[in-house]
């Protein structure tokens, strides 16, 4: 150089004070997933056991006490647990999404223990719903105490970015993953369905952390580490031209009937409002009408145990193969109605189980009416189900990844296809008021 000194150029730093707060901030979220994750995966299993023993005491009651006991459930939840707090009534996701968006939101304890006597309720009486909004809020209540409690659980992440709750975040990362044994699905679902199909990394990387941790924790409980059954040999996964098209027939098919289950689920709370029907009263009525229901379709409107867990997915995509295209109809419309009467009657039941069985039997509609031999039928069950999930709930990415960690890589085109193809059919018809997009 000339004019100047010549200074030697300055080596790059090997470690950056940015770069020890990342790892900082890595240990913080290994140490909540695991608290998270195991709390998750005990709670979602005493809560699943439970749920299995009401189920078969419930198979063993006569006749008329079968069909009265959703009934008696809703009105316990009427007139003794929604009372104490409004909070448990219905299924649970859009308390979920309020708590972990407004961080002056509370949830306690108190609210913990009435939702789940409340899920108990109504899922254990026998009432159509899911299970994955109940949790989800349950354990957004168990993540929010968890953090008032104990100051390191509310600033392992920083919040100024979305004030956003993580701890609310991961605690229903952990429910979804532990429940639908899915590590990455359950933390994607956890943040996707905050915001209707978008992702916040901030809140990202924590959830599947702690949805993974809670994933095998409750897996080693139950005594079985989670599958896939696309290895099983009477499944074909080789797609042909004519199987393609009737893939993409299904995935259409199954993102209107997810549109519709947003109406129905809309209709009957709008109703009821309308007319100022008393809060007591409107998981009753809901009851009441899925009863009749029940009585004049089959009692298969009701849990059966079969399809009350993910975990028993596989077992569920066995019966629409056995049943004709006019019983699988029949079926179809009346768990839809099933659910609008319980749920949008306030009754503590989700709807995402709801949604997928709806699309598993959608896509079996498809198979049944162009006579798909089971074996090649499960790329119709994927994406039904992909596609239903997605358009009625507005998470495409998840239910893509839950899809894939439930059936196996084999499905990928089917359930990439179907949350595609959903999520456009159905982003205009929201199920949630979602919050605003990162």
């Amino acid at each position: 150089m000339t004019g100047g000194k010549h200074r030697e150029p300055t080596p790059p730093a090997v470690l950056l004070p940015s770069d020890l707060e990342h790892v900082r901030l890595l240990i913080r979220w290994a140490v909540v997933a695991v608290v998270f994750g195991v709390i998750s995966g005990c709670v979602v299993h005493g809560i699943r056991e439970l749920l299995l023993l009401f189920v078969s005491l419930r198979e063993l009651s006569p006749g008329p006490l079968f069909f009265t006991l959703p009934a008696i459930g809703a009105a316990i939840n009427g007139f003794a647990v929604y009372p104490l707090d409004r909070e448990a009534r219905g299924d649970g996701v859009y308390t979920y999404i309020k708590v972990a968006g407004n961080t002056r939101e509370q949830l306690g304890i108190r609210f913990v223990l009435l939702k789940t006597l409340a899920t108990l309720a109504t899922i254990g009486s026998g009432a159509r719903g899911g299970l994955v909004g109940p949790l989800v809020a349950i354990h957004a209540g168990i993540g929010v105490t968890l953090a008032r409690r104990f100051p390191f659980f509310a600033r392992f992440v920083s919040e100024g970015q979305m004030n956003l709750r993580p701890s609310a975040v991961c605690g229903a990362a952990g429910a979804v993953g532990a429940l639908l044994l899915a590590p990455l699905g359950g933390g994607v679902f956890a943040v996707e369905i905050l915001f209707g199909g978008a992702l916040a990394y901030a809140a990202l990387f924590p959830a599947i952390l702690t949805s993974t941790t809670a994933c095998f924790v409750s897996a080693a409980l139950r005594g079985a580490f989670p599958r896939t059954i696309w290895t099983r040999p009477e499944f074909s996964m080789s797609p042909n031209g004519e199987l393609l098209i009737l893939v993409l027939a299904a995935s259409v098919i199954a993102g209107v009937v997810g549109i519709l289950f947003v109406f129905l689920n809309k209709r009957l709370p709008h109703f009821l409002e309308k007319r100022a029907v008393p809060h007591g009263l409107r998981p009753v009525i809901g009851a009441v009408l899925a009863t009749a229901l029940a009585l004049t379709i089959g009692k298969e409107v009701f849990y059966t145990g079969t399809d009350l867990f993910a975990a028993e997915i596989p077992l569920l995509l066995e019966t629409p193969g056995a049943l004709p295209v006019l019983s699988l109809f029949v079926l179809m419309v009346g768990i839809a109605l099933a659910v609008g009467f319980v749920v949008g009657g306030s009754g503590s039941g989700g709807l995402t189980m709801p949604a997928m069985t709806l699309g598993v039997l959608s896509g079996a509609l498809v198979a049944g009416i162009f006579s798909v031999p089971p074996a090649e039928s499960l790329p119709l069950l994927v994406e039904g189900m992909t596609a239903c999930l997605a358009s009625s709930l507005n998470v495409p990415i998840a239910a893509a990844v839950i899809s894939l960690e439930v059936f196996g890589a084999g499905t990928a085109y089917a359930a990439v296809l179907g949350s595609v193809i959903g999520y456009q059919m159905g982003r205009g018809h929201l199920m949630y008021r979602y919050l605003k997009r990162p």
